[in-house]
């Protein structure tokens, strides 16, 4: 059956290779490792992030004692980001423990005796080997539950592995005011498009304002130009936040009734760049809005918008457009941690292109330095169809009414927020 994507959003003014079953269990803790490199696998099998990136620097070898299958056995809460930190830093995907067994073996065990709570993070891992390079037979999508069409392309850009990888991890990288399993979130929801599925949704739905009237002309005619059979749909009350979407009944009951695949949320365009009150009302209506989601079956996905032109002087006598692109990524960022949501990073393309081309950067916007103009809609619509699909930005064939060397930096703009998998801080 044919599933569709709901787009909520918001924005405006408004607001001041496997092989047999393995038949017996493994010894993962060899008597022949040294005391550090017990202590490493310790503090993976404890999920202790900030130990395991210690251990990493004092020279502890990810592919010893085989920790990433002590990391796959574990119960740790941080389960994922301690096996996406190890491939990260190495460890050889295919190389099978003491008692012959490949990670993804193991994980196949693992996952066919897990819970039901636990079957999402087991998929994400098999999601994470295989685009580091593991094998993988037939009868191990089967055996896990794992539909076959969920599998990642290889092929994709987004699926090598990307020698980035380490430096993405390094400290000089991360704010020092976040926590490390918060970043490797972030990293694992950069490196997966939202959307698998070989047959591609039919069916878009946009909830929003005057943001989203931008797009209203630009993305029927990308994902038809793309070649995909799709209706598209809007419906943009003026300045509404989420918690208004949240209250509104014709939206909720269209959330519910909507068998859709992936519902993308974005808020009022200042309120996720306003700590305190408003971000608290942001996460208030995220939250009731991700409980929606929830119970009918549909990814969350939050549209990371854009700092003003000049910042949000309104509330912030001195702002910028940096520090307004600060804030925004802050909140979108809490409000994707909390919620296992992925990000649709709209923002960083602005943010980009302001790097590479002033210039054509103020040409994002429109008169007023918020509302985007063409050119900003078409930069939205090709990071939104990327995040969804998957597809390398660059690939992409339609250039809407810009000439070729404009959409070519905008395009380089949108693979670049890719490529580099943490947001701009």
């Amino acid at each position: 059956m044919v599933r569709r994507i709901l787009f909520v959003v918001t924005a405006m003014f408004g607001v001041a290779g496997c092989s047999t079953e393995p038949r017996e269990k493994p010894n993962t803790h060899s008597a022949s490792l040294s005391k550090k490199q017990h202590s490493f696998i310790a503090a993976i099998s404890l999920g202790n992030i900030r130990d395991i990136k210690n251990h990493l620097a004092e020279g502890a070898d990810p592919n010893i004692g085989a920790p990433l299958h002590v990391a796959i056995e574990s119960q740790s809460k941080n389960r994922k980001e301690v096996v996406a930190l190890l491939l990260a830093r190495g460890s050889e995907v295919n190389k099978p423990n003491e008692q012959g067994w490949t990670p993804l073996e193991l994980l196949k065990k693992t996952a066919i005796k897990s819970t039901v709570s636990q079957r999402t993070i087991n998929n994400e891992i098999t999601h994470l080997l295989v685009k580091y390079g593991a094998n993988i037979n037939s009868d191990y999508p089967i055996k896990l539950e794992f539909p076959t069409s969920h599998l990642p392309n290889k092929e994709l850009k987004l699926y090598t592995q990307d020698p980035s990888s380490n430096i993405l991890l390094e400290d000089s990288r991360i704010n020092a005011g976040i926590a490390q399993n918060r970043i490797l979130r972030v990293l694992l929801r950069k490196q997966e498009p939202v959307y698998f599925t070989e047959e591609h949704p039919r069916r878009i739905l946009f909830i929003g304002n005057s943001y989203t009237q931008a797009l209203r002309a630009i993305m029927p005619a990308l994902l038809k130009a793309q070649g995909h059979k799709t209706t598209v749909e809007f419906i943009t009350p003026g300045g509404a936040q989420l918690i208004k979407h949240l209250n509104t009944p014709k939206t909720v009951k269209l959330i519910e009734n909507g068998d859709w695949d992936v519902i993308v949320f974005q808020e009022q365009s200042q309120t996720p760049a306003c700590p305190g009150r408003l971000r608290k009302l942001f996460m208030k209506g995220a939250s009731g809005l991700h409980k929606l989601t929830k119970e009918n079956d549909s990814k969350m996905v939050f549209f990371n918008t854009w700092g003003y032109l000049n910042g949000d002087k309104r509330n912030f006598t001195d702002d910028t457009y940096w520090q307004m692109q600060k804030r925004l990524n802050e909140g979108y960022n809490a409000a994707a941690n909390k919620f296992n949501a992925q990000l649709a990073p709209v923002g960083n393309a602005y943010n980009e292109l302001k790097k590479t081309n002033p210039k054509l950067w103020t040409q994002l916007y429109q008169a007023d330095g918020s509302h985007p103009s063409q050119t900003g809609a078409y930069l939205a619509a090709i990071v939104i169809y990327s995040r969804l699909y998957g597809v390398d930005p660059q690939k992409i064939r339609f250039n809407g009414s810009l000439n070729e060397s404009v959409a070519a930096q905008l395009k380089s703009s949108a693979a670049r927020t890719q490529k580099d998998g943490l947001p701009s801080f």
